[in-house]
């Protein structure tokens, strides 16, 4: 199957008849990558007292094989931020849209004292396109034995933490990498690369800046025929409630029809779908609203809502049961919101006034969250509630 994708006047083909695989199979044999100390996977078949099932055994009419493994250590995987934070959070719950464009590099590592390691420099000198969300990396030299090499113990190239936030700054939300970590092998526990694109401070409690959508993949293998450039990514995972899945990323290369125009479509075509600022729709008679939260619409009742509150690019939209980043702004918002129920008492705070549990001077208390009031908008909250 051939696609003609249009943008602005531009036409340019993707052929998903040529998917590019750059995933490593798992298989149950030694020859299978390893890292993190453990022994290789394991698939064997179900015994049952006599009963194998095996249809070579000649006891069973079908193959009937159970797997031990470990995502991280035993290939390609996607992993989100619940790898490295107290509470539980499920790539298969972090991770909703999969298909992404996406840059192929090369890079070589530079020696570093003892260590082989991807530095900003290095990066910077490729000058990737702006605006992709995904950046797939071919670590030089690309030999085959990638697909069986034995991590553990070996100290492989990583990265250094400015590579990961220099991909935040460009907007990139998943990485994937043909190594067994973005970290160093024994580094302490610091994970500062993982919890510098995953925009981490606190593993006990990530706050609303912290990029739950984001993905790091881990153990790919880009074959040399595969060209650096511009390629659609379906990042394929299974659906596992864990911080990582074994995973299948395919590469889609885009081709032009207009070699004079292929830039221009490129520019526009990340415009359409990048993440980027959203907009909020809502009737003003609803009863609710949607927001666009990477690419997935999240409805929300006005009655939820406890408050919202600024964070900088972005606000976090608090209700009764779980919390809401949304890349948008407070005034944005603060213009489709019911007035008669939703007041900003604060600029970086727009509250539901039925929420409010008590008003002191300068705060209110809704639910267990004590907001500022600020003194211009004092007087317009005590004439908007029933005060005797």
């Amino acid at each position: 199957m051939k696609a003609i994708v249009t943008v602005e006047q531009a036409q340019f083909n993707i052929d998903f008849n040529a998917p590019l695989d750059i995933s490593i199979p798992l298989n149950g044999t030694q020859e299978n990558p390893n890292a993190w100390y453990l022994d290789a996977p394991q698939i064997l078949p179900v015994t049952m007292g006599d009963w194998v099932g095996s249809v070579a055994s000649g006891t069973s009419s079908t193959n009937f094989n159970s797997i031990w493994f470990n995502p991280h250590a035993h290939g390609t995987h996607t992993e989100c931020v619940g790898h490295i934070t107290v509470p539980f959070y499920s790539i298969n719950s972090c991770l909703k849209n999969f298909m992404f464009l996406a840059e192929v590099i090369s890079v070589k590592p530079i020696l570093i004292q003892n260590d082989w390691v991807i530095t900003l420099e290095e990066i910077k000198k490729l000058k990737l396109h702006k605006n992709t969300r995904a950046i797939v990396i071919r670590t030089l030299p690309n030999n085959l034995d990638k697909l069986k090499k034995q991590y553990s113990h070996t100290n492989p190239p990583y990265f250094e933490p400015e590579v990961m936030s220099y991909f935040v700054a460009l907007g990139i939300d998943h990485i994937l990498v043909d190594l067994p970590s973005v970290d160093k092998e024994k580094d302490e526990g610091k994970l500062l690369c993982h919890k510098a694109f995953w925009c981490l401070d606190d593993v006990k409690e990530p706050e609303a800046k912290t990029r739950f959508n984001a993905t790091i993949t881990e153990f790919i293998y880009v074959n040399n025929s595969i060209t650096d450039g511009l390629y659609v990514l379906n990042l394929q995972i299974a659906s596992f409630v864990n911080d990582a899945s074994p995973s299948k990323p395919i590469l889609y290369k885009i081709e032009p029809i207009k070699e004079d125009r292929f830039e221009l479509a490129i520019n526009k075509l990340f415009d359409t779908i990048k993440e980027g600022k959203i907009d909020l729709e809502v009737d003003e008679n609803a009863s609710n609203f949607y927001v666009n939260i990477d690419r997935r619409l999240v409805k929300i009742q006005f009655s939820d809502v406890n408050f919202i509150e600024a964070k900088g690019d972005y606000i976090l939209i608090k209700t009764i049961t779980v919390n809401h980043t949304v890349h948008t702004t407070l005034k944005k918002i603060q213009k489709l919101l019911p007035k008669k129920t939703f007041l900003k008492i604060h600029r970086s705070f727009i509250i539901n006034i039925d929420k409010i549990v008590d008003i002191e001077d300068n705060s209110v208390l809704i639910s267990k969250d004590v907001i500022p009031i600020s003194r211009s908008f004092r007087k317009e909250l005590l004439d908007n509630i029933n005060l005797l």
